[in-house]
């Protein structure tokens, strides 16, 4: 049975539209854990693009997601190294009295420092099939893409190796200048990578969640996204004295892609 409306768009402008859609997902969070402060940011850059009209596809292929990670941190010395003072030493002088030499202490710093991760590229390579969903609480029909097996290499986990290096040297660094550390330098760089090393690992886990929470990835589902939504009722004639608007409602929409490489859109309409 012929369809009533019927539209369509050739791959060039589907891929416009895709292409602004995934875009869209680019972005940035940033905050605090385990004792860190840490900002991520991620930007999806398009690359090749088809439209197949075997089982409806829309074909992504070697889409880049481009990852930027930076973390920080600080520690207060004192509370892990001791106290370390001169002796206050007092003498009598003759006419004078009791002379006594000052206690100088020296006073740990807080140390910090921030640490940027070279930028992580991450290909991505998805097929989505077209799908037609009514929203009936809004009232509208919705086109959407839903992903078939995700292909998407964000593993952003093995980088905390990396990470832990970069925080040993930068840790070093940091204390190495610091002036009477000398006899302790060992025992504090210890100290401290013993208990921060771990909370690296528990970071960058936490970190993969907050960026595949942030895409709309999902563990079985992977992502889908919006194509399109139009009303259920909608005007197709303006009013215009004497005549009223002429409203219809659409009964059922259908999307596919045909063999020339356009997506279609067809509806059957019928009165509100």
């Amino acid at each position: 049975m012929a369809k009533h409306l019927i539209a369509a768009i050739d791959e060039d402008g589907a891929e416009k539209i895709v292409s602004g859609l995934v875009e869209g997902l680019s972005g940035s969070t940033s905050g605090s854990k385990y004792g860190f402060s840490y900002s991520i940011a991620w930007e999806f850059f398009p690359g090749d693009f088809e439209l197949v009209d075997a089982g409806d596809i829309i074909r992504l292929r070697e889409w880049h997601v481009h990852t930027d990670i930076s973390f920080g941190w600080s520690f207060d010395l004192s509370d892990i190294l001791p106290d370390v003072c001169t002796p206050r030493i007092c003498v009598w002088v003759p006419f004078v009295g009791t002379v006594c030499t000052p206690r100088v202490c020296i006073d740990w710093p807080t140390i910090g420092f921030i640490i940027p991760l070279p930028t992580i590229i991450s290909e991505v390579s998805v097929d989505f099939s077209m799908k037609v969903e009514h929203d009936e609480v809004a009232s509208q029909w919705v086109i959407k893409g839903m992903v078939n097996p995700l292909t998407l290499d964000i593993d952003i986990v093995d980088y905390a190796d990396t990470a832990k290096q970069l925080f040993e040297d930068k840790l070093d660094a940091k204390l190495s200048g610091i002036p009477g550390i000398g006899p302790y330098l060992a025992d504090a760089i210890a100290w401290i990578l013993g208990t921060v090393l771990d909370l690296i690992d528990d970071l960058f886990e936490f970190l993969l969640t907050a960026l595949s929470d942030s895409l709309g990835l999902h563990p079985v589902l992977g992502i889908g996204f919006e194509l399109h939504r139009e009303d259920e009722i909608f005007e197709i004639l303006s009013a215009s004295e004497p005549q009223p608007a002429v409203t219809v409602r659409i009964a059922d929409l259908d999307a596919e892609i045909t063999s020339d490489k356009e997506l279609v859109v067809s509806a059957n309409i019928a009165v509100p």
